[in-house]
């Protein structure tokens, strides 16, 4: 009994002694999320910048473009046609003579 308290109190102590304040592992700096949003973090280029910089070179995709887009994602889509057609593949037809079952139903 005095055995176990003694552990559960020593392992208390040692994982306090480990502990640490957020503010000494995560500084919170000089900068509000605003000031970092827009680009007081010292980086150079913001990435919102380069964002505005990427929006302006896209163009919008032509129809025959679209067309292919959609073509392309119903390739590669689940219908319930080839679910059926990789569940149950067609066998081929047998020959006469090759028929399980005798004309008069039993074997």
């Amino acid at each position: 009994m005095y055995r176990t308290v003694f552990i559960l109190a020593l392992s208390c102590v040692m994982l306090s002694g480990c502990s640490t304040s957020k503010e000494e592992m995560l500084p919170a700096g000089d900068n509000t999320m605003l000031e970092l949003w827009n680009g007081a973090d010292g980086g150079g280029s913001t990435s919102r910048q380069s964002a505005a910089a990427r929006d302006t070179l896209r163009r919008p995709l032509t129809g025959s473009e679209t067309q292919a887009d959609a073509q392309a994602d119903r390739s590669y889509s689940r219908t319930q046609e080839s679910e059926i057609t990789q569940q149950f593949p067609r066998l081929p037809q047998p020959r006469h003579g090759d028929v399980p079952v005798s004309p008069s139903g039993r074997r």
